[in-house]
């Protein structure tokens, strides 16, 4: 973690171009793998996505991939609960109303999430932080 964060930090290193395609999404996709990780792992967890957020500049954040439409934000919002990861994302300009190839918003996905945890604290911060940064729930909805 010392290193990529003084990649990152100290270097100004980035993760941008068609070098990097993809490569946010498959950390994210890894990271999602550890069923049960422990209280360090997921601040661990937290920590790669503020360094790789800072590193990868908005385009590659908001990358599309080809199979699914998902950008990095679709994927934190359907495979973590996390309001630390989703405001490293926000906080370096994601896109909040991406729509990937079903349709769905990274909203709609919160809000699916959350439909199906209401008691959910934590899916209720997330939804109220994308709703107050301009999130949709559905592109149905923009004028």
């Amino acid at each position: 973690m010392f290193v990529l964060g003084f990649l990152i930090d100290e270097l100004e290193m980035t993760i941008a171009g068609q070098h990097f395609s993809g490569y946010f999404h498959s950390v994210i996709r890894n990271m999602a793998e550890d069923e049960e990780p422990d209280e360090d792992a997921v601040e661990a967890n937290r920590q790669i996505v503020r360094y790789l957020s800072k590193a990868a500049g908005k385009e590659t954040i908001d990358a599309m991939e080809k199979m699914t439409g998902n950008t990095v934000l679709h994927l934190v919002c359907e495979l973590f609960t996390d309001l630390q990861m989703v405001n490293a994302l926000i906080s370096q300009g994601a896109d909040l109303n991406p729509v990937r190839n079903d349709d769905m918003l990274p909203l709609a996905i919160i809000n699916k999430k959350y439909a199906e945890d209401p008691d959910s604290d934590v899916l209720y911060d997330i939804k109220e932080l994308m709703e107050r940064k301009g999130a949709r729930a559905s592109w149905r909805t923009f004028q």
